[in-house]
């Protein structure tokens, strides 16, 4: 299981995904997490790779979290 779904279900308090859907969500939260935290971490202009790689995991997140709300 991934680390982001992990950490996803320790800040929500959950041990067992509840719903199918649920794992996607958290998945998808714990990438926009990630890409947060990588774009935050960011201190020099020369950094444009980390750059690219938060903005990359938020677009990922967002475009998991729209899947995943036309399914439902």
């Amino acid at each position: 299981m991934s680390r982001a779904i992990l950490q996803g279900r320790e800040q929500a308090r959950v041990q067992q995904p509840q719903h199918p859907a649920e794992a996607g969500f958290l998945e998808a939260l714990g990438k926009l997490q990630g890409g947060l935290e990588i774009l935050e971490s960011v201190e020099r202009p020369g950094q444009s790779s980390r750059l690219e790689m938060g903005c990359a995991l938020v677009e990922e997140g967002l475009a998991q979290l729209q899947q995943l709300e036309t399914e439902s």
